[in-house]
């Protein structure tokens, strides 16, 4: 099958490769190399995980429910434990999270930075095929979360007919 019928998979091993953990030939898997084609990547890694493996890389769960918990701390400790694949016994690593930063990260970008590079470092390091994590967030808004700048999404923005505030924005 071609990558552009894979499209997430192509997104994780773009994710690989710029992060600089590609690997040689004679060194590691297949998908780890940059050398290798894309299509011949994606193969290889998808022949190598587990159904759990590939259901956990479908989840990204939302941080502002309380599946995570109810507190702050609680909701760090459980996107940690859900990077790593250890939060639930029948699910591999995550793929992600949505809404992460603008719920439990409120000290600013510094903070935001240091945990969500912490996260890849768990996803990359201590999970058995090293998947680098997936981040969302309300793109068509702008950076949701503290210290970000937030803009009415598209549609509204259009409806102004003001094409200097469009061109500020």
């Amino acid at each position: 099958m071609k990558c552009n019928n894979r499209f997430w998979m192509c997104v994780y091993m773009v994710g690989l490769i710029s992060i600089g953990i590609g690997y040689g030939k004679s060194k590691g898997p297949v998908y780890l190399d940059p050398d290798e084609s894309m299509d011949v990547r994606v193969e290889d890694l998808l022949s190598r995980m587990t159904l759990e493996e590939k259901v956990g890389q479908l989840n990204m769960p939302c941080v502002y429910v309380e599946g995570l918990g109810k507190t702050v701390e609680e909701k760090m400790a459980a996107v940690k434990a859900f990077a790593e694949g250890t939060y639930l016994d029948y699910l591999g690593p995550g793929g992600g999270f949505f809404t992460l930063p603008n719920n439990i990260l409120f000290k600013g970008p510094e903070q935001q930075a240091k945990f969500l590079n912490e996260l890849q470092k768990i996803a990359i390091k201590k999970t058995r095929l090293g998947i680098p994590l997936l981040q969302t967030e309300e793109g068509t808004h702008g950076l949701m979360c503290t210290g970000g700048t937030i803009f009415p999404e598209g549609p509204a923005l259009g409806s102004t007919w003001n094409l200097d505030l469009l061109s500020e924005i």
